[in-house]
């Protein structure tokens, strides 16, 4: 039925197989049920989970709709498929949920596709205090859900977001009927590092704004040995998403980075470029930077995005850069700042 326990829940998965579990109204395939105020742990350690989806708001692999208590999602090993319900993550929260925490330091997550406007792995509609750490593992596709307003991300934490190993080798942010939704989103923190492999970050279109490749609303670092193969905006009939955006400071001190392209603004009237990396503040220290291209503006008095964009200053001083190519949309600066450029230390740009 979905209802919830009135105790705390231990769910343990080390081997065989589950064809499927699909939960009753308002509840988790494999958690949760709805209206819980008691704690959940799912721990999967082992086995095949060919399927697990919510119904009505809940998570395929997580909480309940309208569940309050604390629910912690732990994959350390095993095959995992999961489907979120309506408004539900396909891993995480519920619809209107609060407080879950989701580890994955290995197995193989073959889908965590979000229901309409939940997260593929993270929250439900309206869900908060959300926290996602990835150690390791191999995440295959992880998929924001369409949404009526705002879409899901692909991978979406409220608070810090770690991802310090492991392969992610699609991140999708959801289709928006106004906003589009990102591949990986941090709305506090996000570090990527270790040996972190990023295949394909990429935003979801929208009308109003593309969603972005890689986001964080706080600062930003890529550091040690983390690779991001291709992080990619969103197009939009307004503004293109960019392939990666820091709304704080964004450190480059290591790693590499493929392409960072920004997604096409395509209204002939309004439609604006998104950048192929902006951060209002940025410094390259490190690493190594292929590419990064400007999405093109299709409107008339539009332009298209930067290929690197700094907004209060940029700062280049290292990095094994002497094959950057930093090229604009049309009508953009291929490195640009609406404060100072600083570029030293022998950086080659072209």
């Amino acid at each position: 039925t979905g209802a919830s326990p009135a105790f705390d829940t231990e769910i343990n998965i080390s081997g065989g197989t589950i064809t499927e579990a699909i939960g009753g109204d308002g509840g988790a395939g494999i958690g949760g049920g709805a209206n819980s105020s008691q704690a959940t742990t799912i721990n999967i350690t082992g086995g095949t989970i060919k399927n697990a989806t919510g119904k009505d708001g809940g998570a395929g692999i997580g909480s309940g709709a309208n569940s309050f208590g604390t629910t912690t999602v732990n994959i350390t090993s095993g095959t995992v498929k999961a489907q979120g319900g309506d408004y539900g993550a396909g891993i995480g929260g519920g619809n209107n949920s609060r407080n879950t925490n989701i580890t994955i330091s290995g197995g193989t997550i073959e889908e965590a596709v979000g229901g309409s406007t939940g997260d593929g792995i993270g929250g439900g509609n309206s869900s908060s205090n959300i926290t996602v750490t990835i150690q390791g593992g191999t995440i295959k596709k992880a998929q924001g859900g369409k949404g009526n307003f705002y879409a899901g991300h692909g991978i979406h934490s409220d608070s810090t977001l770690n991802i310090s190993g492991g392969t992610i080798e699609n991140a999708q942010g959801g289709k928006g009927n106004y906003y589009g939704g990102d591949g990986i989103r941090s709305d506090s923190t996000l570090n990527i590092s270790g040996k972190a492999f990023i295949q394909n970050a990429k935003g979801g279109d929208g009308r109003y704004g593309g969603g972005n490749g890689i986001y964080s609303k706080g600062d930003l670092s890529i550091s040690q040995s983390a690779q991001i193969n291709k992080a990619t905006g969103g197009e939009s009939q307004s503004t293109g998403g960019s392939g990666i955006y820091s709304v704080g400071e964004l450190t480059i001190s290591g790693g590499a980075i493929g392409t960072a392209q920004g997604g096409e603004g395509k209204s002939s009237g309004s439609g604006n470029g998104g950048h192929g990396i902006y951060s209002k503040t940025m410094e390259i220290l490190g690493g190594i930077i292929q590419k990064a291209i400007g999405g093109n503006a299709n409107g008339n008095t539009c332009t298209g995005g930067s290929g690197i964009y700094g907004g209060d200053f940029l700062t280049i001083s290292g990095g094994e850069n002497d094959s950057l190519t930093a090229q604009g949309g049309s009508g953009a600066n291929g490195i640009s700042s609406s404060g100072s450029v600083t570029i030293s230390g022998g950086s080659t740009v072209t």
